[in-house]
């Protein structure tokens, strides 16, 4: 058997707690990374429920007060849900509509826009527009290439999946945010059962 001096002792136990800690850091960390994939690959049904659950609430109070004035609970959650979203329906149905609107406008004047861009590219930056020119990069025809690859690029990159994973994900939070409105208040070993 090997017999070690007292330092050579302190260095190899020393070697071991470092490789050690090393190792527990290690595990952590790939303890950590597993739960975060698994946290983003669970996001999109946890999302709906936590914001479920805070909108509720946040909307506690404003619901107890039509359940007081209506005693009715189906009835109340309706008054309520009616004074929130009529409101809001009618500001995001116009401002969708401008914010439509105006992009549509942007879109129709886009090869316009284009073009003044460039003289005024040309005109400011006279040595940079020949260096271009020399290098054989041609930007005569942006409005022609806006007017025919802008459309199909507008298309590819809508992403109506998304969109209905959007309303969906809405869908689901509304649920949720009914569920936890109306449940009465839970305490003590009555979480626990629930």
């Amino acid at each position: 058997m090997i017999e070690f001096s007292e330092s050579q002792r302190r260095t190899v136990a020393s070697g071991l707690a470092a490789l050690s800690a090393a190792i527990v850091l290690a595990f952590v960390s790939l303890v950590a990374w597993g739960l975060l994939k698994a946290l983003s690959f669970a996001s999109p049904a946890l999302v709906p429920v936590i914001l479920g659950f805070f909108l509720s609430l946040f909307f506690k109070p404003y619901y107890l007060l039509w359940r007081r004035l209506v005693r009715n609970p189906t009835l109340a959650l309706l008054a309520m849900l009616a004074t929130v979203f009529v409101p809001l329906g009618i500001i995001v149905w116009h401002a969708g509509s401008l914010i439509v609107e105006q992009a549509l406008h942007l879109m129709r004047q886009g090869p316009e826009l284009a073009n003044q861009v460039m003289h005024w590219f040309r005109g400011t930056f006279p040595q940079l527009d020949t260096l271009l020119h020399e290098m054989g990069v041609q930007y005569e025809d942006v409005g022609y290439i806006y007017t025919t690859y802008g459309p199909s690029a507008l298309k590819a990159g809508a992403g109506a999946l998304k969109c209905l994973q959007g309303v969906f994900s809405i869908l689901v939070s509304l649920i949720f945010f009914v569920f936890f409105l109306m449940t009465p208040a839970r305490r003590g070993s009555a979480i626990v059962d629930h």
